[in-house]
């Protein structure tokens, strides 16, 4: 995985941690932990990840630590963080990252994850599309985890290759999702302890499900579906389907528009597998595929003809 080296003093830092409860703010008697922090993972507008180590325990895990938000009412970003470790806790499968602790780091929250030691598929995909096999294992993989999310009544909404980390083991590529930051939750986990609910609009235009363009409130699992569908898609293509739209009209045209047949931008494709990702992307939602284990199967059954 590629990363940032941090500098030396930036190298330790002391978390208070709280282990059992999901609440970041109503800690009676945290105790400390500290981490060492090792290399930037990755940043974005709300928060950075770490690769760090536990000062008490060595434990390795990926340590997200989001920025404070000086526009939001007071316990605005804690209740988010709170949330994003709900959703994952509730989506929980072996093929999700797994949530360890919640933390406080110079008052700002942070929450502990399992370490994955791969690389994100985005990165494997700046190089290139993956062979077939490779591309087919992946997916699987995120289906795997989308079910048990969906099981659970969590959507995860910003399905993408930067989302899905790959890594080798002796039966080839697989993966586990990661960043429940704008997932869906069912109402009993949306309202659980203050909330931190979010605003509408949000996702990844090259890979999000058109109905999420209009918002949050109506979109179901069958948008993850889409997703999955548009990174199988980018896996076996080398590009997204809406790569080529200018990115003023992304998100007309994905309202708007059948995604394009994927074997335009990759012939060597299957008709077979074509026919997979076209069901996935299908614009409407009740015209996908019912569930995760039905789009699973079908590439079960496909790999096992290959």
């Amino acid at each position: 995985m590629t990363s940032a080296s941090l500098p030396a003093a930036a190298g330790r830092s002391r978390l208070r941690v709280e282990r059992s409860a999901p609440k970041l703010a109503a800690v009676a008697r945290p105790y400390e932990l500290g981490f060492r922090l090792h290399a930037l993972l990755g940043h974005g507008g709300a928060a950075s990840v770490y690769k760090a180590s536990c000062l008490a325990t060595g434990e390795v895990v990926a340590l997200k630590v989001f920025r404070p938000d000086e526009h939001a009412p007071e316990g605005t970003v804690a209740r988010l963080a709170a949330r994003e470790l709900r959703a994952t806790r509730a989506a929980a499968s072996p093929y999700t990252v797994r949530a360890l602790h919640c933390a406080l780091h110079d008052g700002a929250p942070a929450l502990a994850f399992e370490y994955v030691d791969g690389a994100p598929l985005g990165e494997l995909l700046a190089k290139g599309p993956l062979p077939p096999a490779g591309a087919v294992a992946i997916v699987l993989s995120l289906l795997a985890a989308l079910h048990a999310a969906h099981r659970a009544g969590v959507v995860h909404r910003d399905v993408k290759p930067d989302n899905v980390m790959t890594f080798a083991t002796d039966a080839g590529l697989r993966s586990k999702l990661v960043d429940f930051g704008i997932a869906k939750l069912p109402p009993a986990l949306e309202q659980a302890r203050g909330g931190g609910r979010l605003r509408s609009g949000l996702g990844t235009p090259l890979y999000m499900a058109p109905e999420q363009v209009h918002g949050f409130a109506t979109v179901t699992p069958r948008a993850d579906l889409f997703s999955a569908g548009a990174v199988l898609f980018h896996a076996r293509s080398g590009q997204a389907p809406l790569a080529a739209v200018p990115r003023t009209r992304l998100l007309v045209q994905l309202g708007a528009e059948d995604a394009p047949d994927v074997r335009t931008f990759a012939p060597h494709v299957t008709p077979s597998l074509a026919r997979i990702v076209a069901r996935a992307l299908a614009r409407r939602p009740e015209d996908r595929y019912a569930s995760a284990r039905a789009m699973a199967a079908e590439l079960l059954r496909l790999r096992l003809r290959a």
